[in-house]
Order: structure tokens, then sequence, then C-alpha cells
């Protein structure tokens, strides 16, 4: 394989991607290589990496009145690492002649007394992702392990990326956090990302590390794609459950780069006059914009506007390139689109906002809006009872549903939602002028 022998690669075995520098052989090595290399115990101390095979405790917070661990603590930058070398170590370890094992070693005591091997095994502590299970099997031992472990990022991204392989895009909405069932969304989903040039040509992949924030609600799992791609996939935590959030054509430094970019569209968008607001992606809980407000043509000079228009173009074309499935980017770009009244094209970008986070209000504001404007009433109703269904104590949404009943001439419908904001809502006066607008033209 060609690239294989590109700069990035391990020293070693010319094959997979470096990861750090071994102290041991003064060479780059890739995380299998440096496992296979300090299995042997002959590693520099001083190296970050190297196990410590004495008996340490599993964990700081590990009972003192419990035996302390026969087996290695090290450093790892992923699961997939960590057990990786286990697994070597284990082969190894197995048969080892133990002194506390009358001299002999795990996989013969174990063939002699297994009862009695558990429960030696038991007396220890293991780290929560030690593989039990592999070391049971291992020494022989059939014995089912219930564990009450969630997967964890590296699991959920190998399932995601295992069905990118096998072209089942249909299946991977259900990975993400969007679990409304919004009408078209999870096809829509499949379509955005199996367009996505990278993952369409993935045919393997290797995790490189993987890592969780100190409140535990964003991940990462940094991996190469077919031996050249460096990609990194952005997971959320909801309800004890990991989901797949967004993907980065990039390392996960990536990642944090995105705030400056949301603050320079906002910037060129409002030098555009679009219709923006600093609220918009603070929370679902949006400020909503004035629903009678039209989106104004830019009163800029006519240069000024289209060297601002090529900047917002070239800076979203840019982006997409590294954040091409990124809900925020497709709204800015159904914005700036809504902002030269290219209106069709807008309401594509925010239907694309919606499907990458279905929750997010703003968008679906935005779509419903411009359907109303195009007098698809239908769609504009369906759009603003979502919106309403997130933002149920916010009056301007309901004022938005009574609209479009008005427009699809059901006026009962929207008589009966104004007359009930007036007790619900006694301060949110559009309503009272609404009816008695409503019942002027009666």
């Amino acid at each position: 394989m060609l690239s294989g022998f590109g700069k990035n690669r391990c020293q070693k075995c010319k094959t997979e991607r470096k990861v750090r520098f071994c102290l041991r052989f003064n060479k780059d090595l890739g995380w299998q290589c440096c496992n296979n290399t300090r299995i042997d115990k002959k590693c520099p101390g001083e190296c970050a990496y190297h196990p410590h095979f004495e008996a340490v405790s599993a964990s700081k917070d590990a009972d003192p009145t419990k035996p302390k661990s026969p087996f290695p603590a090290l450093k790892t930058d992923s699961r997939s690492e960590f057990e990786h070398f286990v697994s070597l170590y284990l082969d190894l370890w197995i048969h080892h002649k133990l002194p506390e094992l009358n001299d002999l070693s795990p996989l013969e005591y174990a063939k002699q007394d297994k009862e009695a091997m558990l429960s030696w095994l038991r007396s220890f502590q293991y780290p929560e992702n030690f593989p039990l299970g592999k070391l049971l099997a291992k020494l022989d031992i059939d014995l089912e392990i219930k564990t009450t472990l969630k997967p964890d990022p590296e699991a959920i991204v190998q399932s995601y990326l295992e069905q990118v392989i096998k072209w089942e895009w249909d299946g991977l909405y259900a990975i993400t956090p969007n679990d409304l069932k919004l009408e078209g969304t999870a096809a829509n989903y499949a379509s955005l990302i199996s367009d996505i040039p990278q993952l369409r040509k993935t045919k393997e992949f290797d995790v490189l590390s993987s890592g969780i924030s100190q409140d535990r609600s964003v991940a990462f799992v940094f991996v190469e794609l077919n031996h050249s791609v460096s990609w990194t996939l952005i997971l959320i935590e909801l309800n004890g459950q990991w989901h797949l959030r967004q993907h980065l054509a990039s390392d996960p430094q990536a990642y944090y780069a995105q705030n400056k970019l949301y603050n320079d569209l906002a910037q060129l968008l409002s030098q555009q006059n679009s219709v923006i607001t600093d609220s918009d992606r603070e929370s679902s809980s949006s400020v909503i914009p004035n629903p009678d407000r039209e989106s104004s043509s830019s009163v800029i000079p006519d240069p000024d506007r289209e060297s601002i228009n090529e900047n917002i173009t070239k800076l979203l074309k840019d982006a997409f390139k590294t954040y091409p499935d990124c809900a925020d980017l497709y709204y800015y770009q159904g914005l700036y689109l809504q902002g030269i009244k290219q209106f069709d094209q807008a309401k594509t970008a925010f239907f694309n906002a919606i499907t990458l986070d279905n929750r997010w209000t703003a968008p679906q504001y935005h779509l419903a809006l411009l359907h109303l404007q195009s007098h698809d009433y239908d769609k504009a109703l369906y759009w603003f009872e979502q919106q309403h269904n997130l933002e149920p104590s916010d009056p301007r949404t309901l004022n938005n549903v009574a609209a479009c009943y008005i427009n699809l001439g059901q006026k009962d419908k929207a008589r009966d939602i104004w007359t009930a904001m007036l007790t619900q809502y006694p301060e949110f006066t559009i309503a009272k002028d609404n009816l008695d607008r409503l019942s002027r033209d009666l």
C-alpha cells in the first residue's frame, strides 16, 4: 500500500499512523507497535507510556483492604489501545508461573480448579473497561459476564462506521441524538451523510485516540479512514446514552475552532442585513423575530454587498470542507440565502439544519416563515407547530400557528387559539388585536 510510506506512518511497521515518539528506539510509532514493544517490560521508566508491572491498585479510589492487581497500569489514548495491550499481556501472563497459585501458571491453575481460580480472580479490582470476558476465555472458563455498562463512544463510532462501510445509510439516524420523528429528516440525513465523499469511500478505519470532557457531556473519537484520512466524530451524552452529533474532516482540535467561525459568519451576515439574532443559537428557546417582518433587501451599496456576499460564500464553502454535517453552518447558509432572496435554496439549508439538530427551533421558524411567504400554508403550519411543541410557553409560536389556520381558511381554529391566549397570555396583546381583526372581517 503506497500510503504506508507516507511521512505520517509508524517508523517501525510503515503501516499504521504514528502517534507518539518512542524513547527506547528513537522512532515515531503507532500505538499497536508501541504495545508490541512495551509488552516486554524493557521500555525506559521516564516514558509516559511505560507500563507499571508492579502490583498497583486498580484506581486511586480502590478499597485498600482488597488485594492489589497483578495486571499492569499504563497510559493509553483509547479503549481500543488498552484492550489491545491487555490482550497481548494476557497471552503472556496466563503461561507465567505465579507463587500465589502454587507455582502454577494461571492457565494450569484454572484447568486444575476453575472455582478456585475464579475465587482468586474475584479478589482483585479491575478498571471499568478491563476485558474480563477475554481473560476468562483465555483461561478456558465458561462464565457469562453480566455488565450494566452502556456502549461507550468508541463502541458507538464502531457501529456507525461499520454501517457506513456497508453503505447502510438508513440506519445511521438512530445513532444521532435526533429523537423527534420529523417529516423527511431521517431520509434527508441518509442523503447528507452518503454525499460526504470521504465517508462514501471508506473501506476501513483505525481508532487513533478518544476522550471525554470533564463533565462527561461531550466525547470525541479520532480515527483514520482508509489509512490516509484524518477524521473525528463528536458525540454527546443524553439520558445516559452516547449519540453521534457531528463529523470533523480533521483532528479533534477543529472542534474548538467552530465558535470563531460562527462569529465571523454572524458578523458578515449582519453586514448583509440578514435576519439574524444573537440569541438564535444560545438555546432551543430562541428569541423569534416579529412574524410580520419580511426579509429586507440590503441597503449596502452594490459593490460592498457583492464583496460581502463573496466573503460569506467563500467562508461557508471552506467551512463545509471541515464541518460537512454542521447544523449551524446550514443555518447560517439559510440566513445568507434568505438575505439574497434565494428562497428555495434557503428552505433546503434550513431543512438540513433541522435534520442535523431537530430540537433547534430557530431553523424551524425560518423554514416555516419561508413556506408562509410562498403561500405553502400546510408546510408552514407543520413547522410552526413543531416549533410550538418545543416552545410551548412562547405565545408567539402559538400566534403563528393561528395565523396559518387563517390562511388555510380554518378561522374557527384560529379564533379558538387566540381566545385561549387571552387567558393564558393576557400580556400578549397581539392575540387580542388579531381576534378583533378577525371579528371585523366576519
